[in-house]
Parts: structure tokens; sequence; C-alpha cells
């Protein structure tokens, strides 16, 4: 898994990686996925210190690609809700 770490023009630093959903069972024993629609096939996650946000479908090459794209991919990327325990 890659894991790439980049800060914005803000000077915020953001940790990037792919999260891709695993399958689980339902109470009756069938396959489920617990995710949005068009999430389903996985997303990019991008993480700072005050918010996550997270990007799907996950973009192609954006591992190794130049950094000023992947903050574009930031840019673009949907704030999530952080869930409280």
């Amino acid at each position: 898994m890659a894991l790439r770490t980049f800060v914005d023009a803000d000077g915020v630093e953001w940790t990037a990686w792919e999260t891709i959903p695993q399958t689980r069972l339902s109470q009756d024993g069938r396959a489920a996925l617990a995710v949005s629609e068009g999430f389903e096939q996985g997303w990019l996650s991008f993480e700072c210190v005050e918010c996550k946000r997270r990007l799907a479908p996950i973009p192609e090459g954006w591992a190794t690609c130049p950094e000023p794209e992947l903050l574009q991919f930031l840019l673009v990327a949907v704030p999530v809700t952080r869930r409280t325990l």
C-alpha cells in the first residue's frame, strides 16, 4: 500500500493512501458492503490533523504522480464527517 505525505499551499501536512472496502457478513449471513454509493471499489483517503477527505474512484497513478497533481486530487476530494464513539 502506497502512503504519501505532502504539504498544501496553506502549510497543512496531509497523508494520502488507498482504502479498499472489505465485504462483511450481515446479520442474516449475506455478504454486504457498508460504504456509500460510488465508493464500493475503494477511494483515496486524505487526512490532516483537522479533517479527512476521500476521493472515488482511486485516481490511476496517484502514488507516483507529481505533487501538484496530488494537490488537485485533494481539492476535489469530499470532506468526511468524523465519527465519535
